[in-house]
């Protein structure tokens, strides 16, 4: 029984393997059918007749034909639509292989050519009849470019309709639906919209590389975002008088070199007008825009107007807002690079020089605040700040140099820095609170201060190249660090706790008159069961020269 139970199992085996090698010789055989030999669409093609009493074309009857022609009838009835996937080639295991097609000419007559009906069937030449008003979602997609024609009379283009393909020259559009990524990718040089649109949807016109000109009308409202994503020819634009909001990306990566604002009061999404490498003018009119900042990330913009504002002033070249009424009357809302009249303002707004690149870069603590990410991803070779507060305004930036003098340096001030290798806190900084330096990973030598007071939890976590602090207190009582302040990443869960350490090779460098103050209080640092033993320092104090 033992044994028989045995080649059962055996030859089961044995079957499963065989059956998996036959399906994977299958998948990679090219088992198409060929083409017809046929040249009569009423043979070649299969009909479906509809609810009004028309003909669909739903496909191949059989074999495929290189030059594909949707006729206009079937047996006397009228031919109106083409189904959705009536070509799809599908790529299954087990699904019928169908030869590319090269050409398809749709006949006067045929007004709806469903959703992905000729998707990835091989066609790189479309003639399409004047007669279809509906295009579906996705009806010609495929990866190669394609060359086809808009039919007079359409009227609904739904979602990638004509995506990737060379449509060309001047396009006027009126009364015609349209939906995302219409033409995205394809070769128009000139697009005018007429006042049927209030909207114009996301990704429309995205990598189409040859437009050159846009034409917005009044009745314009709504960009959507991405509508024209990578239009890397696109050299000016005026946003006109009613447009409320631009979306997020919608003129990302162009090549804007020019952009006037011509609006009341518009909305710009975040990255809006990002990493356009050449857009250096830009006037504002007398348009009051919101989220300015975020939206030029990565935009060099030298050259900013405000040409008879009531809202704005442009100090040395940067757009502030003005409030007389304000405790902060001057605010930068957007500067360019290597700006350097900060003693002229007296606040930096969110996202001001997210971007932007500096060789040096000094605020005074003429500055009441700074914004949210006001610096985030910049790149800045010297940086000294001595502002009373300083919060998470230098996300991602590249910093070679620092020497930092702030009161107090916030929450993640510093979070993810990189290229700093040796830190300046500077005297008069009495807090570092809590991840002010985190996961700055090429950081090895820290200056403290005497005026510090407090270095809080994990004030320095995951900083993992550190291995030298200088404390330069001379006289009275030590800083306070708190647990886990100098904290690794690099160990992890034991049971519920984590294995908090820092680097074996980790010195704090004191000097010898304040050696055994420093040893008595950071013998006890605070204890806490979540992260693991407390751990002290004694064994990392070293008497400094």
């Amino acid at each position: 029984m033992y044994r028989r139970s045995k080649i059962v199992k055996g030859s089961t085996f044995v079957f499963i393997v065989l059956f998996t090698m036959l399906l994977f010789l299958y998948g990679c055989t090219n088992n198409y059918e060929g083409y017809s030999d046929s040249i009569n669409p009423q043979e070649y093609l299969e009909f479906e007749l509809l609810d009004n009493n028309t003909y669909q074309v739903a496909g191949f009857s059989g074999k495929a034909v290189k030059n594909l022609v949707i006729p206009n009838s079937h047996n006397g009835i009228d031919v109106t639509e083409i189904k959705e996937c009536a070509f799809v080639r599908d790529y299954g295991w087990f699904a019928k292989r169908i030869e590319p097609i090269e050409t398809v000419i749709i006949e006067e007559g045929i007004i709806k050519i469903n959703d992905e009906a000729f998707r990835d069937c091989g066609a790189t030449v479309y003639r399409l009849a004047d007669s279809v008003e509906y295009v579906g979602y996705n009806a010609f997609y495929s990866s190669s470019k394609k060359t086809i024609n808009i039919p007079e009379n359409i009227k609904t283009i739904r979602g990638y309709g004509f995506s990737n393909t060379n449509i060309s020259g001047d396009l006027f559009l009126d009364n015609i639906v349209l939906e995302e990524g219409c033409f995205e990718n394809c070769d128009v040089e000139k697009v005018t919209f007429s006042d049927y649109y209030t909207e114009i949807p996301s990704f429309l016109f995205a990598d189409a590389d040859k437009l050159e000109t846009v034409v917005f009308s009044d009745t314009i409202t709504t960009i959507c975002h991405s509508a024209f994503y990578k239009c890397i020819s696109l050299k000016t634009i005026t946003i006109g008088k009613n447009i409320e909001f631009i979306g997020c990306r919608t003129f990302c990566e162009c090549g804007l070199e020019t952009l006037n604002f011509e609006c009341e009061n518009v909305e710009l999404d975040q990255q809006s007008f990002a990493k356009c490498e050449n857009l250096n003018n830009v006037n504002f009119n007398n348009s009051y825009c919101i989220n300015i900042g975020i939206a030029f990330w990565e935009s060099p913009i030298n050259n900013i107007t405000a040409n008879g504002s009531e809202y704005y002033k442009v100090i040395d070249g940067a757009l502030c807002n003005y409030d007389e009424s304000s405790d902060n009357p001057l605010e930068i809302i957007i500067g360019p690079s290597d700006y350097d009249s900060f003693d002229k303002v007296s606040s930096i707004g969110k996202y001001a020089f997210s971007g932007r690149n500096f060789d040096k870069l000094i605020l005074l603590n003429n500055i009441q605040s700074i914004g949210y990410h006001a610096f985030s991803d910049s790149i800045i070779n010297e940086l000294e700040i001595s502002i009373d507060y300083i919060g998470n305004s230098f996300y991602y930036s590249s910093i070679k140099n620092a020497t930092i003098s702030s009161k107090e340096i916030g929450e993640e001030a510093f979070d993810h820095i990189y290229d700093l290798e040796i830190l300046t806190i500077g005297e008069g900084c009495e807090h570092i609170d809590i991840k002010a330096f985190i996961s700055i990973e090429k950081l090895k030598e820290v200056h403290l201060p005497q005026s510090l007071v407090k270095i809080a939890f994990e004030a320095f976590v995951a900083c993992n190249s550190i291995t030298d602090v200088y404390y330069d207190l001379a006289d009275g009582d030590p800083v306070y660090l708190a647990m886990c302040c100098f904290r690794q990443m690099t160990s992890g869960l034991e049971g519920d706790e984590i294995n908090a350490t820092i680097r074996n090779d980790f010195k704090i460098h004191v000097y010898k008159n304040v050696y055994n103050k420093c040893f008595e209080k950071w013998n006890d640092i605070s204890y806490k069961k979540d992260y693991g033993d407390s751990y002290n320092f004694n064994s990392h104090i070293v008497v400094r020269d």
